[in-house]
């Protein structure tokens, strides 16, 4: 059977943010968008997916589409607690993906820093995009955050790849 592509239109980070893409991963999996939205759709579930998050709680409005999320990390080596990162949903699409913004003022000094997830269909698999737009308050911090977006999305990809079947067609990484 022959794949049908299809074009779906997502919004682009420039809608948000003037950042450069630092990070992005790229997924073909072996399921239906729709079972993978139920999974990356909704933020509280990234614990499922990545290692370093010990939970994440969600925001919703009245309507019940999500508007912020915050993210608790696991300690790091050698530390007793671990970050603590709030982020604010711009973008939230059913079945499409979702975009989050982060505050200027964060732990990771991070500067015009957006967070752009998308999935699209692909015959009966699924295309998952995430990306990964930021500056830094300087260069120990960028490559910190780049490095440390290439580790998790490395463990994120495994993980997905593992529960849906797939693989990865691209991983990108961009320093200063």
């Amino acid at each position: 059977m022959e794949k049908q592509e299809t074009s779906v239109v997502f919004p682009t980070a420039d809608k948000w943010v003037k950042s450069p893409l630092r990070n992005l991963v790229k997924l073909e999996l072996n399921a239906p968008t729709n079972e993978v939205w139920a999974l990356v759709g909704d933020p509280s579930n990234m614990p499922k997916f990545s290692e370093g998050l010990e939970k994440v709680e969600t925001v919703f409005d009245n309507t019940g589409k999500c508007t912020g999320y915050t993210c608790f990390f696991k300690p790091m080596s050698g530390e007793d607690e671990g970050i603590v990162h709030h982020t604010t949903i711009a973008w939230h699409e059913e079945n499409k993906g979702w975009a989050s913004i982060d505050l200027e003022d964060n732990p990771f000094g991070m500067l015009q820093s957006l967070s752009l997830m998308t999935l699209e269909p692909y015959g009966v698999q699924t295309i998952f995009v995430w990306q990964f737009h930021f500056n830094c308050e300087n260069e120990d911090m960028l490559n910190f955050n780049t490095d440390g977006y290439k580790n998790a999305l490395d463990d994120i990809s495994q993980r997905l790849i593992k529960r849906f079947g797939g693989r990865q067609l691209e991983n990108y990484v961009k320093g200063g």
